[in-house]
């Protein structure tokens, strides 16, 4: 962890380089918080121009795990640095919505060597990659389904434009930017695909500057209907009441105020809307909230703060996809943090998804050196509605059977009875191999 990274520039990068770095343009935009900012060192060869070290971004996050606002932040950053660019004399290349990062709810772009010098006539080279990686997401998103952006894991390169036009054709119909950027735009590749040679389309500076107007606008046009699932109101149907959950707020804090940390990050596991996410964040913790629930973590994501909302399925993680599975990293090979908060989860594993406790306290184990881990009796109404729609077959479901379980990886540091409710807090530290 905060490893330095280096990238070589070379010669042929030359007149780019010069626009971009030793102009002061690239410096602006970084102070502007658009682009990571890099340090320039000297190249160590005659073939090497200069090396960049970037900033450490705080985590890496994937499009597959980001809410709709996510989305559309790093779609619209994308097209506000396109047209930037263009005014500058240059053309943003790569439209990857991995080369998008984001620092709490802000993106940021990470690929330094993104641009290049604009040719006049040009079209874009990108726009293609901007509707596989950003636009088409969007709009399944915003016209299907929020978790479609789920397909990203499986088309490395972007959701094929034929398949987003076949998925929503029955459901987007008169909207003119569809028709034109996903429809049409799908027709023409096919068209395409038997040809040999195709003539090389000259687009004007003007065009090319109202082509990406017009999907900015597109872009901001796109919303996200309400849906009723099955967390998004998880504060306001809990059976807390306020003095319940403050005590448990002022636990919390007072814990994550004890621990010392060498790197001071945090996973807030089942975050929901992130009321304890920013309790770690205010406590000094680069914080991720996990959760599986997409308008959770959307409430979430469209406020302004330091705390990166992702989705995840805890029993059905982010896995380590691309070229031998290693180009884009599985959620556990992106840990271990310091601290893991799993509050009111335990009982939805266990019963919810029948894991056992002790490959429960196994995955914590690998995941974090201290854990802030709730037990949720099982008279409390919210795990007898769980059981609701199960067998109760959950006989070791006890506090002092989830111990047990725990007590292989985990010292116990300290416990607290949340006031008025059944439900317990444990402070944890993982043991020492």
């Amino acid at each position: 962890m905060n490893e330095h990274l280096y990238r070589s520039v070379f010669v042929s990068y030359s007149d780019t380089f010069a626009a971009v770095f030793e102009s002061g343009l690239y410096d602006a935009w970084a102070e502007e918080g658009l682009v990571i900012p890099v340090e320039v060192l000297p190249g160590r060869t005659e073939e090497e121009l200069a090396i960049l070290k970037p900033e450490i971004v705080p985590f890496i996050s994937y499009p597959y795990e980001w809410s709709f606002s996510s989305y559309k932040k790093a779609a619209l950053l994308t097209l506000s640095l396109a047209k930037k660019s263009l005014a500058s004399g240059l053309i943003l290349k790569d439209a990857s919505a991995y080369n998008t990062q984001f620092r709490g709810t802000t993106p940021i772009l990470i690929d330094s060597l993104s641009f290049d010098v604009y040719q006049e006539g040009e079209p874009w080279i990108a726009y293609g990659q901007f509707c596989r990686h950003f636009l088409g997401p969007l709009f399944l998103m915003s016209k299907c389904d929020v978790r479609l952006q789920a397909l990203m894991k499986h088309y490395l390169d972007g959701i094929p434009i034929g398949l987003t036009a076949e998925l929503l054709r029955d459901r987007v119909r008169w909207n003119l930017g569809f028709n034109l950027h996903i429809k049409m735009h799908a027709k023409a590749i096919e068209g395409q695909q038997d040809q040999t040679t195709r003539k090389k389309k000259v687009l004007s500076r003007q065009s090319l500057h109202v082509l990406l107007s017009s999907l900015e606008d597109l872009v901001k046009s796109l919303s996200l209907p309400m849906m009723n699932t099955e967390w998004a109101n998880y504060y306001q149907e809990t059976n807390y009441n306020e003095e319940a959950f403050s005590h448990k707020k002022r636990i919390v804090a007072e814990w994550l105020g004890q621990l010392d940390c060498s790197r001071r990050t945090c996973w807030d596991l089942g975050a929901n809307e992130g009321v304890f996410s920013k309790i770690a964040a205010e406590a000094g913790f680069a914080t991720v909230a996990w959760d599986i629930d997409p308008m959770a973590i959307e409430k979430l994501a469209v406020s302004e703060g330091t705390v990166l909302p992702l989705l995840l399925d805890l029993t059905n993680p982010s896995p380590g996809i691309g070229w031998q599975n290693r180009e884009r990293d599985s959620f556990s090979s992106r840990g271990p943090v310091d601290v893991v908060l799993a509050l009111a989860l335990i009982h939805h594993l266990r019963i919810g998804n029948n894991t056992p406790f002790g490959k429960i306290a196994e995955l914590f184990a690998e995941t974090s050196q201290y854990l802030i881990i709730e037990f949720v009796a099982k008279d409390d109404s919210m795990v007898q509605k769980l059981l609701q729609s199960r067998e109760d077959v959950f006989h070791d479901y006890s506090v002092e059977e989830f111990l047990r379980s725990f007590k292989p990886y985990f010292d116990v540091l300290a416990q607290g009875d949340i006031e008025c409710s059944k439900r317990s807090l444990f402070l944890m530290e993982r043991r020492k191999q």
